[in-house]
């Protein structure tokens, strides 16, 4: 694990040097020393949206936002989109699954 130097000491030039899992970790060590709040508006779709992807009751918004902005600058899978991607591969091989066609004759959709 990376251990940053006081923040004060770290220059633009020496992040530079730095390997991507080291700026993540001098990213995470800048934001637990150093928070500042701030309010912003989202639409109530936005927000339920957003209540959506907390994978734990106490998840902070802040928390949220920065797992999706890690998932979006990383491009990987969470841990909750694999194992759901799973449990839908087992399903088609134990055959738990229903056809389009007979799903939206169910529903009274028509195709």
């Amino acid at each position: 694990m990376f251990i940053s130097p006081p923040i004060a000491t770290i220059q633009t030039k020496d992040l530079i040097e730095l390997s991507h899992d080291e700026q993540k970790d001098l990213y995470t060590s800048y934001n637990n020393y150093i928070t500042m709040q701030t309010t912003i508006q989202v639409k109530d779709k936005t927000l339920k949206r957003l209540k959506f992807f907390k994978e734990y009751s106490k998840e902070s918004y802040d928390e949220i936002i920065n797992k999706l902005i890690g998932i979006a600058e990383e491009g990987e899978l969470t841990d909750l989109a694999v194992q759901r991607i799973r449990s839908g591969l087992e399903d088609i091989k134990a055959g738990r699954v229903v056809s389009l066609e007979s799903y939206a004759k169910k529903r009274g959709i028509s195709l």
